[in-house]
């Protein structure tokens, strides 16, 4: 496994990351609480509002081409799926089922632009999902572990950890072919770090 994190009786672990979004357009973040209410809360601090309990769990949340795009893990199928959520009535529908490979994905990246999302499992395969859930393709095993992506200028942009010489490094993927390039190495004040990416 790449990344050693615990998993509880197959679900996706769940930390502050994967359960916020941010629309910048429309100047608001949308956050889920652990009693699985979806707010809305004004980016210049002018509101806050919940908007309503959700309707289905959802794992990790990203913006959509329209409204917020999801991926939860369905405890009676034992399998990921990907679900849209409207923002004004927290209803979440799920729009496809996703194979992954692995108990669990890590994370995932919006490509609002081209309409994919892509996600990498524990065990590093990368996969591009249509956000209309129309198709799901595997890329195929990054070259590379990666603790976290996000979409880049030029592709996906991530940060990893190498073991070997005990430094963080940041990497690229390439979104076609898995590949994964080390742009440089760097280290924080810690010997981690709490995994929030933003690009």
């Amino acid at each position: 496994m790449l990344f050693p994190e615990p998993t509880f009786a197959g679900v996706v672990p769940v930390s502050i990351e994967y359960r916020i979004a941010a629309d910048p357009d429309a100047g608001v973040l949308y956050a889920i609480s652990s009693a699985d209410t979806l707010y809305s809360i004004a980016m210049d601090g002018s509101a806050v509002t919940a908007i309503g309990t959700l309707t289905q769990p959802v794992h990790a949340l990203g913006l959509g081409q329209n409204g917020l795009i999801a991926v939860s893990y369905n405890e009676q199928t034992d399998q990921s799926e990907l679900r849209s959520v409207d923002t004004t009535t927290a209803e979440v529908t799920t729009l496809t089922t996703i194979d992954i490979d692995s108990t669990w994905f890590t994370h995932f990246a919006t490509d609002r632009d081209n309409g994919v999302i892509y996600l990498f499992s524990d065990v590093g395969t990368l996969y591009r999902i249509a956000m209309d859930g129309s198709d799901v393709t595997v890329i195929g095993t990054l070259s590379q572990s990666m603790q976290i992506m996000d979409l880049g200028d030029d592709g996906l942009i991530g940060v990893a950890y190498n073991e070997m010489t005990q430094h963080n490094e940041l990497r690229s993927v390439d979104p076609e072919t898995a590949t994964v390039t080390t742009l440089t190495s760097f280290d924080f004040d810690t010997g981690h770090w709490n995994f929030i990416f933003v690009t």
